[in-house]
């Protein structure tokens, strides 16, 4: 198991699983166009972009195709 920390919240995905999926089964919503479940995903609509580091470094990802890293720090309402 994977645990990051989701708008300071703490919690834990299976390897592979990308933010998304993880927000999801935390109840964490992430809106989105271009992803279905089961497609592979694209990220072109980057509507599902959250902001992922700490302080002064932290860039812009698109949550359907960033995989959930260990120590990961993200924010979807930044």
């Amino acid at each position: 198991m994977i645990t990051l920390r989701i708008n300071g919240l703490e919690v834990q995905a299976e390897e592979g699983w990308t933010l998304l999926e993880t927000a999801k089964f935390y109840g964490i919503d992430i809106p989105v166009i271009c992803y279905e479940e089961g497609l592979s995903p694209w990220g072109g609509c980057r509507l599902c972009v959250v902001e992922i580091g700490e302080a002064e470094r932290t860039k812009l990802v698109s949550s359907c195709t960033y995989l959930a890293s260990e120590g990961l720090s993200v924010r979807t309402h930044s």
